[in-house]
């Protein structure tokens, strides 16, 4: 689990997941910053087969250790060079918590290997904070909350969109 959820609040998150994502048997499922393999798990119960990847050894050497079940795979990799998989590879490609640790370029990058890799009606399923929730409104100005640190890149719905076209999305 999440650090500082309660477990009502985490329940109701991964069910949203699930939800938005709506794995299918058939499907083969790229989570993009998996850390641990939280919401990898959580989906793989439902698909043929999920790749999570991320940069942190740590945390892909925690996942692995965490893992039981055969149809999940975890990748070291930078999500910005997804150059080990083939074109047109994922059904679905989910991004829980991870765009806002990025760059304006570093997403385009991102983006652009997404567009790549994913079927040509596939989905892509991104879970971000909005920099206009209110939450977040409050973090900008210091409110009562503070930004969490590394969310370098909390952007609106139209520069998530705008960045998505510019990525051939």
């Amino acid at each position: 689990n999440r650090i500082g959820n309660n477990p009502y609040r985490e329940s109701q998150r991964l069910n949203v997941i699930e939800h938005l994502c709506r794995p299918m048997r058939e499907d083969r499922i790229l989570e993009l910053g998996c850390g641990t393999g939280v919401y990898t798990r959580l989906l793989a119960g439902r698909a043929r087969g999920i790749v999570g990847v991320d940069f942190s050894e740590a945390a892909i050497l925690r996942a692995r250790s965490e893992n039981s079940a055969e149809n999940i795979q975890y990748v070291l990799a930078d999500i910005s060079d997804l150059s080990q998989f083939p074109r047109e590879s994922f059904q679905k490609i989910v991004a829980i918590d991870v765009l806002e640790h990025l760059t304006d370029v570093q997403l385009v990058d991102v983006l652009r290997e997404v567009n790549r890799v994913l079927t040509e009606h596939g989905l892509f399923i991104l879970f971000t904070p909005c920099r206009t929730h209110w939450i977040e409104r409050l973090k900008s100005r210091n409110l009562l909350l503070r930004q969490t640190p590394g969310h370098i890149g909390v952007r609106t719905e139209q520069e998530i969109r705008d960045s998505m076209q510019r990525s051939g999305l």
